[in-house]
């Protein structure tokens, strides 16, 4: 498994990248009561979609 960096000094663009991330979340009732996991993820993704992945 590489690296976000690894990935990006390698190059992305128009290639299809997995990324495998726990977004498990704790809610109450419907709602989030904790986005950390998912605001964690945003950077990873936003770099790989900025480099055009």
């Amino acid at each position: 498994m590489k690296t976000i960096d690894e990935l990006l000094s390698e190059g992305v663009a128009g290639k299809r990248v997995f990324v495998r991330a726990d977004l498990n979340v704790p809610l109450d009732g419907t709602t989030i009561t904790d986005d950390g996991r998912i605001r964690a993820v945003v950077p990873t993704v936003k770099a790989l979609a900025d480099a055009g992945a």
